[in-house]
């Protein structure tokens, strides 16, 4: 039986490819020598952070709004929490950042949750003094509250049931622990 042979590409351009040149060129492809393209830039862990970045920094902003103790409590609490997120973004995006767009998109796309959290404070601390004799203060407050919280219950005690491989009761105990603590230090500070 002959090869089949096969006309790949038009024109002048085109070249006859036979089984044999095929397979040799499947496995030049799969050398290690061969360029692989960059990682593209995970678009969707960099909004998931930066929306984060934003209702925390809008949770701080209220917080100190409201109570300069308060507001200093929520900045440490969240500069802990981004501490372990940032090092795990910067650690998903860096790389491919640089890959793709060098240096620059690099700083840029890491530079972006310290920003955005940054303005949304300031945005939000700057609103509430308009607002805070108004029901719409206390939804704005409710509302930062409920995303801190489902976040906390709905994805992270999940993840860390899914980690654990099975459902211990101790992992959702440090939710309260931590809460209890919480209320203890806010009270303690004023």
């Amino acid at each position: 039986p002959t090869p089949a042979l096969q006309l790949v590409g038009a024109g002048e351009g085109g070249a006859l490819v036979t089984p044999e040149t095929s397979m040799t060129a499947a496995m030049s492809a799969a050398s290690p020598t061969a360029a692989v393209a960059p990682a593209a830039v995970p678009w969707g862990l960099v909004f998931a952070v930066l929306l984060d970045s934003v209702v925390d920094g809008m949770l701080i902003g209220l917080a100190g709004s409201v109570a300069l103790t308060s507001g200093w409590l929520m900045a440490m609490a969240t500069a802990i929490e981004m501490g372990f997120l940032g090092y795990s973004f910067a650690c998903a995006v860096s790389a491919p950042a640089a890959g793709r767009g060098g240096t620059l998109l690099r700083v840029f796309v890491l530079g972006l949750p310290p920003a955005a959290m940054l303005a949304a404070s300031s945005i939000a601390s700057a609103g509430a003094s308009d607002v805070e004799d108004h029901p719409a203060f206390v939804g704005l407050i409710a509302f930062a509250l409920a995303a801190v919280l489902f976040m906390v219950v709905e994805e992270l005690l999940l993840e860390a049931h899914e980690k654990e491989g099975s459902d211990e009761w101790h992992i959702s105990v440090w939710l309260y622990v931590g809460l209890l603590l919480s209320i203890c230090l806010d009270v303690l500070a004023g």
